[in-house]
């Protein structure tokens, strides 16, 4: 957990409630290291797979309904987008932002 603390730039606290929480969820899988017990592997499960699939395409809609805007209109339609009015859901989330 520490070296994967350290290189995601956050604490070992930090990785351990994430990595609980996307076990928990059934994202990723736990496997024990068997050549030293303190140690673990961590995998993705299917749903895992299926959800950074997800998520590594979330752009495609955007980009098909930009594509249908008028030219004229484009510039317009960005500069009135904001941070705040997107809304990221996850599957099983009530919440609009869901720490992992």
């Amino acid at each position: 957990m520490r070296d994967l603390a350290a290189e995601l730039d956050t604490s070992q606290p930090t990785i351990t409630d994430a990595l609980a929480t996307l076990r928990r969820k059934n994202l990723v899988a736990e496997a024990p290291d068997p050549a030293e017990r303190r140690h673990a592997f961590f995998s993705l499960t299917d749903d895992g797979r299926d959800l950074c699939d997800r998520l590594l395409h979330w752009d495609r809609s955007v980009t098909a309904t930009m594509t249908r805007i008028d030219p004229a209109l484009k510039g317009t339609a960005c500069a009135s987008c904001s941070a705040s009015s997107l809304i990221i859901r996850l599957p099983g989330s009530s919440t609009s932002l869901e720490r992992v």
